[in-house]
């Protein structure tokens, strides 16, 4: 590289990345290993980077999460195992960051129960922590609300899918379809205070603003 970044107080980072269940690795529900992951984020000089388990692959990923920051992470390269929610029961609701957690089975704060039908397979849940992905919650505002109680920090991904509206206006006045898989739950979660973030520069700079234009007003 012809510029060290870090020597002009500059770090990298991407909360979102994934180590499977995208249909270009050999084994989809597999994917790769953390010592795999490690060497990307040297190759791509990332100092942080958030590896994300989801639907796909969550029974094989999850086995990789420590609830703090990889012991492969160097001092300048750190490396940490969260949870995208997607692929699971609230997905039409907005896929989910959770990043900084301690703990990555959703638990309900009280006990419940009920029967559960998800992704081809089914159940009786009873009691608070989940094991399977279809015991999760079918909405975002539970999970959000958990991961913070846990001092993660909890947002929503590729914000603008789902958010598309016509013209280039910002504020935007147009209301969009909230139908996709970004920030459609956003606007009801984050009047709770259990969202921090949206996800931006990843879908079209409108779709992502003119929502957050209205959130600031």
């Amino acid at each position: 590289r012809w510029i060290k970044m870090t020597d002009h107080g500059w770090y990298s980072g991407d909360h979102h990345v994934h180590a499977a269940g995208c249909s270009h690795y050999e084994s989809p529900t597999q994917g790769v290993t953390p010592q795999d992951m490690m060497r990307h984020i040297l190759g791509e000089d990332l100092n942080v980077g958030c590896v994300l388990s989801w639907g796909p692959c969550w029974y094989y990923q999850k086995e990789f999460f420590e609830g703090s920051t990889h012991r492969l992470s160097l001092p300048d390269y750190l490396m940490r195992y969260d949870v995208e929610v997607s692929g699971f029961p609230s997905s039409h609701a907005g896929h989910l960051c959770l990043l900084n957690l301690k703990e990555d089975d959703y638990e309900y704060p009280k006990p419940v129960a009920f029967d559960w039908s998800y992704a081809g397979e089914s159940g009786k849940f009873s009691g608070t922590k989940t094991e399977h992905v279809g015991e999760w919650p079918s909405w975002d505002l539970p999970v959000l609300a958990w991961g913070k109680q846990q001092g993660g920090i909890v947002g929503f991904s590729h914000s603008g899918w789902g958010l598309q509206v016509p013209g280039d206006e910002l504020p935007n006045w147009n209301m969009p379809k909230f139908d996709g898989i970004g920030a459609n739950e956003y606007v009801v979660d984050v009047v709770h205070g259990v969202c921090d973030f949206i996800s931006a520069v990843d879908t079209p700079a409108v779709w992502e603003l003119s929502i957050w234009y209205h959130t600031l007003n």
